[in-house]
């Protein structure tokens, strides 16, 4: 059985992280450190933290680059693989060198495409039909080592990022399993990356939130499920923030009115114009308050017929 350790922080490595604890000899999880959460701003552990504790296995939570300690420690194991699996941190030099093995990593894309931090928010983002897993064989040059294995799959059409997050969380799992018996066995075939069909998935901001009325309906959808659960789309009503977290595609709309114009709002549904097409909003919320469904915000008037909105 491989020596491993396992990098990993968030929901999405839940499922990667109970394969290497089941078909490896797991030594160390290697965590983020806890961060404030909630209105309360108090301390939470990461998910792989919780599980991990819970699981009796030591953890590490380094805070900025690995520390020398902490090097020196991972060298003591002297792992014949270590595992990333959305970690949060680079993997320097001395990391990638130590393993027997070689570092493996569970990337939420169909490499090369959508290299970096936040490939599934823009794959949706971009308007992608389908997506994926790749395995990879870790280098210093970010997602750009050789492929070990993949899996696609199909976006639906009004799958947000933290729909198909999850999704592809269970996906990773099984991949890298597979991935985790052939470096055992052997028999991985790695495959160069074609550089040439590199695109790049940078870090969501805040502003990255910021809906554009006058794209066409579609994108604005895509935009909006592609920024759901973070950072959120937003747009202002009457000088206020808005932060829209659900719409579909309308089936009809009005040719004439300006983007942004919110041309129905009933009980049969609030719809918005755009720049080309509509969309109707399912769900949004003022800043600080809860979501609202459709009735609620024509109920209680967050949103009005002829309302401008991102102006």
């Amino acid at each position: 059985m491989l020596r491993s350790i396992f990098m990993g922080t968030p929901a999405f490595a839940l499922p990667s992280f109970e394969v290497v604890r089941a078909v490896t000899d797991l030594r160390l999880v290697v965590t983020q450190p806890d961060r404030p959460a909630g209105r309360g701003r108090t301390l939470r552990p990461p998910p792989v933290k919780d599980r991990a504790v819970a699981a009796g296995v030591e953890v590490a939570q380094p805070e900025g680059a690995l520390s020398r300690e902490l090097g020196d420690r991972l060298e003591a194991i002297a792992p014949d693989i270590v595992v990333v699996a959305a970690f949060g941190k680079i993997i320097g030099r001395r990391v990638l060198r130590l393993p027997r093995l070689g570092c493996i990593n569970v990337h939420a894309s169909i490499l090369p495409r959508h290299r970096g931090a936040s490939p599934v928010a823009w794959a949706i983002r971009s308007g992608d039909v389908e997506t994926g897993i790749t395995i990879q064989k870790m280098v210093l040059e970010m997602d750009a080592g050789d492929v070990l294995v993949q899996r696609r799959t199909p976006i639906d059409p009004d799958e947000t990022t933290g729909d198909l997050m999850s999704r592809l969380a269970g996906i990773g799992a099984e991949s890298l399993r597979e991935a985790i018996a052939a470096t055992e066995a052997g028999t991985l075939a790695p495959s160069p990356q074609d550089t040439a069909l590199a695109t790049f998935a940078p870090p969501l901001s805040k502003l990255d939130g910021a809906i554009d009325w006058s794209r066409d309906a579609r994108q604005v959808h895509d935009h909006v499920r592609a920024m759901n659960p973070w950072p959120v789309a937003y747009t202002t009503c009457r000088d206020a923030r808005l932060l829209v977290k659900r719409t579909r595609v309308a089936s009809i709309g009005p040719s004439e009115a300006a983007p942004g114009s919110v041309v129905r709002a009933d009980c049969g549904g609030v719809v918005v114009a755009c720049g080309t097409g509509s969309v109707e909003v399912l769900e949004a919320q003022r800043e600080g308050r809860s979501p609202l469904a459709t009735t609620q915000l024509v109920c209680g008037r967050v949103l009005s017929i002829c309302d401008l909105l991102g102006r």
